[in-house]
């Protein structure tokens, strides 16, 4: 593969429009005492997408009509071909019928053996903003604290193929991160630091389909026993050997990452000898959820309708129009994995001359 793609003189590139903005402010709220610092980003990117092409089902192929094919479709029923390589309509499946009719894109591209189909212009924006403030404060000479928090979300969107729903998925992401220190010097020879840390990460995909109920295709063409959860709205994965719209077959998903920690350092002097201890607990939150397989995905190799020859593309999609499936998979309860524990870490040392 060639690492650049040939320059032609009237090849547009895609577009990128990327903004990045932002303000920062900070100074004293009481003279000596108290202080505070704020900053905020944020990033707004728009990437035009190259061209992009497949191969649809030709539109004589979806009402059954294979009289153009250069290959025979052979009745499974009777071994063998169909009359004028045509099968009946009566013989198509609903679900096929309903799929193609509603949801699967003709060709509009011609003059390429490679494909038949043209994707549509689209792009895919990216939005980030962040957050951060930070204060400090003196409670006396001899006690400070300081605190920070940081807030982050981010949402992407990828551009869909065949329809602007089909493959399309995107996140919206949260990131928040707080943080407080004491230090508190007791002594000339005693000083201990005290610190407390909560980072929570969550993000929450979706596909294109996600939520809409227009679009609960594999129940509107009655794909039997797949989810009626409005997250995992969407059709069916149909590997029948043209492009035909599909999202992915697993997801989406919702995943956490959550932790707790407080640590505590003592630092004592004795004479010329010189202590220090310490301790850290944390607490750690992970999930995930997610459905294996909810729409459903059904391969058609084609093997019943070749007539023992060497099946291909056509009679590949011979076998979707007539149901007849080599493989099919449904998975739609979700799996939920919730895991949590402490870790704890203590220490001691010591130095002296």
């Amino acid at each position: 593969m060639a690492p650049f793609t040939p320059y032609t003189s009237n090849a547009k590139p895609p577009k990128l429009n990327r903004n990045q903005y932002g303000a920062n402010l900070g100074g004293p709220v009481q003279k000596d005492r108290a202080f505070f610092f704020f900053n905020w980003e944020s990033g707004r990117q728009v990437a035009g997408q190259s061209t992009r092409t497949a191969f649809v089902p030709p539109t004589a192929f979806r009402t059954g009509d294979f009289s153009s094919s250069a290959y025979t479709i052979v009745d499974p029923t009777t071994g063998q071909p169909f009359a004028n390589n045509i099968i009946p309509t009566s013989r198509i499946r609903t679900y096929a019928s309903e799929f193609l009719g509603q949801f699967t894109p003709q060709p509009n591209a011609s003059g390429s053996t490679a494909y038949n189909f043209l994707a549509p212009s689209g792009s895919a924006p990216i939005n980030q903003d962040q957050y951060i403030g930070r204060g400090d404060y003196r409670l006396s000479d001899k006690n400070n604290i300081y605190g920070s928090f940081m807030f982050n979300k981010q949402s992407d969107d990828t551009v869909g193929l065949l329809t602007p729903w089909d493959g399309c998925r995107g996140n919206n992401a949260k990131g928040r991160n707080l943080s407080i220190a004491d230090t508190h010097v007791f002594s000339a020879s005693i000083v201990n630091e005290a610190r407390f840390g909560w980072h929570r990460f969550f993000e929450h995909e979706f596909f294109g389909t996600t939520d809409d109920p227009s679009l609960d295709i594999a129940n509107i063409i009655g794909i039997p026993g797949v989810s009626t959860d409005p997250r995992n709205y969407g059709p069916p994965t149909f590997s029948a050997g043209y492009s035909l719209p599909g999202t992915r077959g697993i997801g989406p998903r919702d995943r956490l990452n959550e932790i707790f920690q407080f640590s505590d350092n003592l630092s004592l002097r004795f004479g010329k000898h010189f202590v220090k201890a310490g301790a850290m607990i944390a607490r750690r939150n992970w999930t995930f959820d997610e459905s294996v397989n909810p729409r459903g995905s059904f391969s058609f190799d084609g093997r019943t309708m070749s007539g023992g020859a060497a099946p291909n593309r056509d009679h590949q999609f011979a076998a979707f129009l007539l149901g007849l499936a080599t493989s099919a998979e449904v998975s739609v309860e979700p799996f939920a994995t919730r895991m949590s524990n402490y870790w704890q870490g203590y220490y001691g040392k010591t130095t002296g001359r």
